[in-house]
């Protein structure tokens, strides 16, 4: 009996689910923001929640909206980008979390609650951040997997 990898404990594509839930989250907010909710309410909000001249709101509604629509897509496609442009869109993730939890939730509520879910979004986006993709969707990367075939 001949013995191969079978890629059944494949952390490539566990990177990957991990991609694609990150990458479509910020992207479909971005284009609830961006569709729904339409640029001028987000610079209302940003005008409301940091106290923002309107010029300048409008400067960090389309900068929000920008970083999670793009970023969404290069995290999705991961190794498929430059590494760089990989990391800019997690650290602005980071940043666009950060930055809601405490002008949204902080002192609210619901608190607890939304500091648990943004908490697991940021280990997520950590996670992300320190492990990057080997391949583009999680194929394994032993040729021998793909090619072989085990008894």
């Amino acid at each position: 009996m001949k013995s191969c990898h079978t890629c059944t404990d494949n952390p490539v594509l566990a990177l990957f689910l991990v991609r694609l839930g990150v990458g479509l989250f910020f992207l479909l907010f971005g284009a609830m923001k961006l569709f729904i909710m339409g640029p001028v309410a987000v610079s209302q909000m940003m005008v409301h929640l940091f106290g923002f001249q309107l010029g300048l709101a409008n400067i960090a509604a389309w900068l929000v909206i920008l970083t999670e629509l793009v970023g969404g897509i290069l995290v999705i496609l991961g190794k498929l980008i430059p590494r760089i442009l990989y990391k800019f869109s997690l650290l602005g993730f980071s940043i666009i979390t950060v930055v809601g939890f405490i002008s949204a939730h902080m002192g609210t509520e619901d608190m607890m609650k939304q500091l648990l879910w943004h908490g697991m979004l940021l280990l997520a986006i950590f996670g992300l951040f320190v492990a990057r993709p080997k391949s583009p969707c999680g194929i394994c990367g032993d040729k021998t997997c793909l090619s072989e075939k085990c008894e």
